[in-house]
């Protein structure tokens, strides 16, 4: 059987929150805080979507010696605006976005398309998924 990424979103995928680009990390963190997200999708003026802001990302962040307060959240972003966003169809092969996660070390990526509007799939939905999942052998 091949799974599809809309095969494990049903009310497993994380909400696709936006927010301004131009924002401080501050903003940020305490979105993602009050919310308990995992990641934000970061966009420009128009909204679009220029960039995809993880829990990672900002771990790495507070982690570089001399790190300052009320930095943009998109310089932050490891995504950030000159990378295009990571993202997916629901209609795409789960195992070859898995693949893609690992081998670009991404903690999610956006899907857009209209069977599911706009979501994230993350490591921990795909964990969760693989883990309810019967195995037959």
């Amino acid at each position: 059987m091949t799974l599809l990424v809309r095969d494990i979103l049903c009310g497993n995928a994380a909400p696709a929150i936006e927010l301004a680009a131009d924002e401080p990390i501050e903003s940020a963190v305490a979105l993602m805080g009050f919310a308990g997200l995992p990641a934000l999708v970061l966009i420009d003026g128009h909204r679009r979507a220029i960039a995809l802001l993880t829990e990672r990302d900002i771990v790495d962040y507070v982690a570089r010696p001399g790190f300052g307060t009320g930095c943009q959240a998109v310089l932050v972003a490891r995504s950030g605006s000159t990378d295009d966003v990571p993202q997916c169809s629901s209609r795409d092969r789960l195992a070859t976005v898995v693949q893609r996660m690992n081998a670009e070390n991404l903690r999610a990526v956006l899907v857009v398309d209209g069977d599911v509007g706009r979501v994230l799939l993350t490591q921990d939905v795909v964990a969760a998924a693989i883990g309810r999942q019967p195995f037959t052998s």
